[in-house]
């Protein structure tokens, strides 16, 4: 067992030092990029509906309307939206970038958490399986879509 948590704060470590612009300082941010950006605005969309009391099931401001609820890019229902639907809005009324960021971070560590474990249970050994989760949470697909 401590093995693992070692391990796994290893994987943690790493995926902090890798975004240690955001995490770190407030001179950078991931709005800049077209598609953080469009993520970005659809959290703050399905937040202030759900904060109205209203369940966004349509999207009215994407190709003259589109389901918003059953939209995978959307990802209404993952878990750790939850964040952004409890977390108050800022002065300006949007949400906040900082958040943003840290939700950003935590989604690239679990999936460097849950690769380590995956990694393990498929037999690997501890540099192994922290290399597995490495390259995982910090490259290809999850590196550029979470």
């Amino acid at each position: 067992m401590k093995s693992a948590l070692r391990w796994s704060c290893l994987v943690s470590l790493t995926v902090l030092l890798f975004y240690w612009k955001i995490v770190f300082t407030t001179q950078f941010s991931l709005l800049e990029y077209r598609d953080v950006a469009t993520q970005y605005a659809w959290i703050h969309y399905a937040a202030a509906s759900l904060k109205e009391g209203a369940i966004p099931l349509w999207d009215p401001y994407v190709q003259s309307g589109r389901p918003f609820v059953g939209e995978s890019p959307t990802g209404l229902f993952y878990p750790l939206k939850a964040l952004f639907y409890l977390a108050p809005f800022t002065d300006r009324g949007v949400l906040s970038p900082e958040l943003y960021h840290a939700y950003h971070v935590l989604a690239h560590i679990l999936a460097g958490w849950f690769m380590l474990l995956l990694a393990r249970e498929l037999g690997l050994a501890w540099f192994a399986a922290y290399t597995s989760a490495i390259c995982f949470a910090l490259g290809g697909v999850v590196g550029k879509v979470a």
